[in-house]
């Protein structure tokens, strides 16, 4: 698996920025976990190839073996598109 820290800013207009570049100013910190080949992340309800999380729920994701077989880091970098 691949921890990749996150930083989570609220915007003067109301909307929010995650990025992976650490702001000068106030920030809420998130973890990127992404499964490594053949893997996929879960938290025992939701099964996924990556995951935003805020701090101190890392712990929650664990790492399994993928039940739908292999995700190409196009289709991951699609799925990631989606939900952000």
């Amino acid at each position: 698996m691949k921890k990749t820290p996150l930083y989570k800013i609220i915007r003067p207009d109301g909307g929010t920025t995650i990025t992976t570049r650490q702001p000068d100013g106030d920030y809420v910190p998130y973890w990127r976990l992404i499964a490594d080949e053949g893997k996929a992340m879960t938290n025992g309800t939701l099964t996924t190839p990556a995951v935003d999380v805020p701090d101190g729920d890392e712990a929650i994701w664990v790492e399994i073996e993928d039940p739908e077989g292999d995700v190409t880091p196009e289709e991951l970098f699609e799925m990631m598109e989606g939900v952000l």
